[in-house]
């Protein structure tokens, strides 16, 4: 089975394949992935991995960018904060509706955040021991700490 099959039968059952920083590979699948799936790209992993990075980035072109008001750095920060959320348990109406909201929050400015941005937030508390309420709603506190690098 070659990294082409792998990506056909991961796509029969709904799931998104991307390939991450540092050799690995993300796979979001809406039912979850069987342990028969997971160990089909446990063993074709490095091919898996030298296909998609052999793939060329699908180009969003000029005139859907400006029909949906996305800059292409808004749009990969859209993508990124979507997954990110959907790890963390979200539904796909869930994680759209919030990473808009963060995109909103960026254009305009606003000095607040979410705790599911923040990497003190372990999915159930804050261990920097602030109250945690809602952890996608936006709030300013003084123990965030940004999840990744801008």
């Amino acid at each position: 089975m070659g990294a082409a099959d792998v990506l056909q039968r991961l796509k029969t059952i709904g799931a998104t394949v991307r390939p991450l920083p540092g050799g690995q590979v993300e796979v979001l699948a809406p039912g979850g992935l069987s342990e028969a799936d997971r160990q089909m790209i446990r063993d074709n992993k490095p091919d898996l991995i030298a296909y998609l990075a052999a793939r060329p980035a699908p180009s969003i072109r000029a005139d859907v960018l400006a029909l949906v008001g996305l800059t292409g750095a808004e749009i990969e920060a859209m993508s990124a904060r979507i997954a990110g959320l959907r790890r963390a348990g979200y539904g796909m109406d869930d994680a759209e509706q919030i990473a808009d909201r963060l995109l909103m929050r960026d254009r305009t400015g606003l000095d607040m955040a979410a705790c599911v941005e923040c990497r003190r937030f372990t999915g159930r508390r804050c261990v920097a021991q602030q109250p945690v309420g809602a952890p996608h709603e936006l709030r300013r506190c003084p123990a965030f700490s940004k999840l990744t690098k801008d």
